[in-house]
């Protein structure tokens, strides 16, 4: 039993870390692309879809 609740643990982890680093590129993407926009770089319509 405490194999699988190690297993569910280290998965929990592994989850977290992923999520974490997928919200750390999404704001990293998020302010190059508000400092390009800042500096006249990209046109505005480069945010819409």
């Amino acid at each position: 039993m405490s194999g699988l609740w190690m297993a569910t643990f280290i998965a929990a982890m592994y989850l977290l870390v992923a999520l974490a680093y997928l919200l750390f590129l999404a704001t990293a993407v998020f302010v190059v692309v508000v400092v390009l926009q800042m500096l006249g770089v990209l046109p505005l319509w480069v945010m819409l879809p």
